[in-house]
């Protein structure tokens, strides 16, 4: 079972880990997206085919990605229970109306799967994750098992960063021009790191804090 962080307005950790995530975003943008809208970039031409598809995507990913954070708060829970569930559930429509795009440009793709099957399925497995992850969170939530709900919902977002997550080494060539297959790889690793790794970072203390003393 889960170990809640402690009710802090302003937790140490959780004001380390924002700026390293907005670090990373930085980067991301920068080194793998900008590039992007050069009219010469070899990707543009697929891209501009289905932006009709990834606008929509990216818009629903996007406010799944701000908005996630706010569940984590438990200062936001207490003092405004009403933002916090409207919060709750924006994030978790975002999530469905993002994958279901996802599904559509794969289906839209599928002339291409035989050049990249392996991402293909990649991209498959962290959608499907991304809504068995958030469904249970939105569910234990539900019943009242907030444990339960901020372990799920921990995941589903961990899930949500993966699009970062997988970009980030990009500014290294080698690992920028990693083959589809290749790809796919990191994207099946880093989808299940999701798994474990929130359970990490909410039971850090059982696991690196000081030892309880007995007292008699």
């Amino acid at each position: 079972m889960a170990i809640l962080l402690r009710s802090q307005p302003f937790h140490k950790g959780r004001v380390v880990l924002t700026a390293i995530m907005t670090l990373i975003v930085i980067s991301v943008i920068y080194f793998s997206e900008l590039p992007l809208l050069n009219p010469k970039h070899p990707l543009r031409a697929h891209l501009d085919a289905i932006r009709w598809l990834i606008h929509p995507h990216v818009v629903f990913a996007t406010i799944a990605f701000i908005t996630g954070p706010f569940q984590f708060s438990s200062y936001l829970r207490k003092t405004n229970l009403k933002l916090h569930r409207v919060l709750g559930k924006l994030y978790v429509i975002s999530i469905y109306l993002s994958v279901l795009f996802v599904f559509a440009i794969l289906f839209h793709q599928m002339p291409l799967l035989p050049y990249a099957v392996r991402l293909t399925y990649a991209t498959l497995f962290e959608a499907i994750c991304w809504v068995i992850t958030v469904t249970l969170g939105w569910i234990s939530a539900r019943r009242r098992h907030i444990q339960v709900h901020q372990l799920w919902i921990a995941r589903s977002y961990a899930i949500t960063t993966t699009f970062f997550m997988t970009r980030l080494l990009n500014p290294i060539s080698a690992y920028a021009n990693l083959s589809a297959d290749d790809f796919a790889y990191i994207v099946f690793g880093i989808t299940g790191m999701a798994f474990f790794v929130p359970d990490i970072m909410l039971q850090w203390k059982a696991f690196f804090g000081s030892r309880k003393i007995k007292t008699t």
